[in-house]
């Protein structure tokens, strides 16, 4: 009897090894996700499904967003010529692009991102280093005064604001002259 409950506790052992050994090879193996990884030639794109979160994505810089998104979903209908840039959040539904926004600020800063300064909440600008309450109310107050600003510079106006405090926000913070409702006008020497 000895002899058999060796051999059974024996094999018993070398099944639980096989299954191990097979369980671990098989959870080695990795999905080959596509966008997950972030480079210097790509852009980081938030994309929504069906308005379901459905997080942020790597694609490369100066693909259109139908190239980009018929190489995630083969059934891809549209035809965008939407470049990808960095900080775009893009809402699909079906198999077609709804509408392309810029990300959420905190999302943006987060990603090491620019944020449009003219589209920011005060609580937003808030999370930028060295603004807090008293500085996010006056810069608030004088974009609203103003319509928005088309250069950073522009906050060198507002008490308590110089050149140097610009410089340190300027890794967070952008502007988009081109949303400012109106063309830029430079005059023609």
């Amino acid at each position: 009897m000895k002899p058999r409950l060796l051999l059974g506790g024996t094999t018993l052992l070398l099944l639980l090894l096989l299954v191990q050994s097979v369980s671990s090879l098989m959870k080695n193996q990795t999905r080959d996700v596509p966008f997950q990884v972030r480079g210097e030639e790509t852009a980081a794109v938030e994309l929504v499904v069906e308005d379901e979160e459905q997080g942020i994505y790597f694609f490369p810089r100066g693909k259109t967003m139908a190239a980009c998104l018929s190489g995630i979903n083969p059934q891809w209908e549209g035809g965008e010529t939407t470049a990808v840039t960095p900080g775009m959040s893009v809402r699909i539904r079906g198999n077609r692009l709804r509408d392309v926004t810029d990300m959420s600020p905190h999302k943006a800063m987060a990603l090491g991102i620019p944020s449009d300064i003219n589209r920011m909440s005060r609580e937003e600008m808030m999370l930028v280093p060295g603004i807090g309450e008293k500085t996010s109310t006056s810069i608030v107050a004088y974009i609203q005064s103003r319509g928005c600003i088309r250069d950073l510079s522009e906050l060198s106006a507002i008490r308590g604001i110089k050149e140097r405090k610009i410089a340190r926000m300027r890794p967070y913070l952008t502007t988009r002259p081109e949303t400012c409702g109106g063309a830029l006008t430079e005059a023609i020497p």
